[in-house]
């Protein structure tokens, strides 16, 4: 309410200031689409050119006198703008009072329709918006009308619901972020992580191989040289098809999301099963996740898993928050950040036999970050810190003795883009930062058909060693009403050294509501 209530006191004040001549010139610009055809883009920007002329607020430039101001200006069309600048110069080169951005967008199972309005004289966004509409009864017209009605303040909800209107939680979208600004977050959030992590990426004593079974307090960080717990790959099919590259997934690109930052997508709840079978008979994985959006502008997400069987296994309960960082301001709109906090149980020898056998049992907890944030309508980038701080407390019941270990830490950046053929993109770099740690490529693919019918592969290299596998998957979804139901399923060509639990067949089932 307070946002419309500035937005008509800054109208107010235009009118007060040209009432004496004309009314403020408005031109539209960047009208553009994702996933969307050209007739639909023509259809929304003569629907917004027709409603914005209706309200009799302003004097809507038509594209014959746009283009004829920009030849006269030595120009073949208006810049597409990232900066206050460059909408300056745009609204100086059209004579135009008011800029103003329409972009449609096909995600998930909604259209979706962003405005905005830019004020010519300095360049300044005055105020943005965005509604959305079931694909099943989408009208761009329709939609492209009430989403600038309801930016003026002229539309309530109550009169939307019979066509499935909403307004979206927040006034952009993420595929629509300030790159300056994303630069500036991501570098701060490196420069915060290599501060924080300084003396893990030295090669000192302290971080040397250990047995785990002998805790020295001169080390700060007591390690095992490869963890027996808490380290296996997720069992969900789809990161399993891609080969594990998913850091910077989104909640609108489907179920499976590695870094927390990308619940911030999702529109929906959504419910996923998965199961796997780890090899040589070492047992089974499964795991069970919940998310859903929480407040405006936050998400919330619960998951379970499980790996082993009755000789050693482990369970890690984890809760998910992620939350947009346009909350905070304006400038950092589409910038995303996540954090996990994970509580960790072993168990060991219960289920094996002699004298030799060992048994006890473990307890800890531990944290993830991460972020998200999207290059214009360019790739999605993500940075995943998992375990920056965690604490496992052992004990051995073999030899009565109990000991602390911490996690490693691991730090995986990555990028995914979104094709307008429905093909998304990803490739992650997992960056070693501890002794008896690999660098890991990893890229995967995805092929969206009909929207029923999904095809994956992956490949995953561990540099430095000859060792490169791949991965092969596929989804089929299916609906009835308001639920979309996801059957998924993924190969791997075997079972990797340096990720002994690798499992080579996974299923998923994930429904949403």
């Amino acid at each position: 309410m307070m946002r419309h209530l500035y937005s008509m006191l800054w109208f107010i004040a235009t009118f007060a200031t040209y009432a004496a001549t004309s009314q403020p010139i408005l031109a539209i610009l960047d009208a553009e689409g994702i996933n969307t055809t050209p007739n639909q883009i023509q259809e929304a920007e003569r629907a917004a050119r027709l409603t914005l002329q209706q309200t009799q607020l302003f004097r809507v430039l038509t594209p014959e006198e746009i283009q004829e101001r920009t030849n006269i200006a030595g120009e073949d069309h208006p810049a597409t703008c990232l900066t206050q600048r460059c909408y300056r110069q745009n609204a100086e080169m059209l004579g135009s009072n008011i800029l103003a951005t329409l972009h449609l967008f096909n995600q998930g199972e909604r259209l979706q329709c962003q405005f905005a309005l830019i004020n010519g004289e300095d360049g300044a966004e005055i105020e943005s918006i965005q509604y959305s509409e079931s694909l099943d009864h989408a009208s761009v017209t329709g939609l492209v009308r009430h989403t600038i009605q309801g930016l003026l303040g002229m539309d309530t909800l109550q009169t939307l619901s019979e066509i499935s209107i909403h307004r979206d939680s927040l006034a952009l979208s993420p595929r629509y972020s300030h790159w300056a600004a994303g630069a500036l977050v991501v570098a701060s959030g490196f420069a915060v992580a290599a501060y924080a992590l300084a003396d893990r990426f030295q090669l000192h004593d302290g971080n040397s191989t250990s047995s785990g079974f002998a805790y020295s307090n001169d080390s700060l960080y007591p390690l095992s040289g490869i963890q027996g717990f808490f380290s296996d790959p997720r069992a969900n099919a789809r990161l399993r098809a891609l080969s594990g590259a998913g850091i910077a997934l989104a909640g609108e690109q489907g179920e499976g999301l590695m870094n927390p930052a990308g619940l911030a997508g999702i529109e929906q709840q959504q419910v996923s099963l998965s199961t796997a079978k780890l090899p040589a008979g070492a047992g089974s994985q499964f795991e069970a996740t919940w998310e859903s959006p929480f407040k405006p502008g936050t998400w919330w997400g619960e998951q379970i898993s499980f790996s082993g069987d009755d000789l050693a296994s482990e369970m890690i309960f984890t809760t998910r928050f992620a939350w947009d960082f346009s909350l905070l301001s304006s400038w950092m709109t589409g910038i995303e950040g996540g954090i996990n906090v994970k509580g960790l149980v072993a168990q060991v020898g219960q289920g094996g036999t002699g004298e030799a056998r060992s048994t006890g049992s473990g307890m800890g907890a531990a944290v993830d970050v991460g972020m998200q944030w999207q290059i214009w309508n360019g790739p999605r980038m993500g940075i995943f810190i998992e375990n920056p701080w965690s604490a496992v407390y052992y004990s051995n019941t073999l030899t009565n003795k109990s000991y602390r270990e911490d996690l490693a830490t691991t730090m995986t950046i990555g990028s995914s883009w979104q094709t307008p053929w429905n093909t998304i993109l990803a490739l992650d770099l997992k960056k070693a930062i501890l002794v008896d740690q690999h660098d890991h490529l990893m890229f995967g693919l995805e092929q969206n058909l009909f929207d029923v019918l999904t095809l994956r592969a992956g490949m995953h290299d561990v540099l430095g060693e000859d060792l490169l596998t791949w991965s092969l998957g596929a989804s089929v979804k299916a609906k009835v009403q308001d639920m979309n139901f996801e059957i998924s399923f993924a190969y791997e060509d075997g079972n990797k050294p340096y990720d002994l639990l690798t499992a080579s067949q996974i299923f998923t089932i994930n429904l949403k509501f």
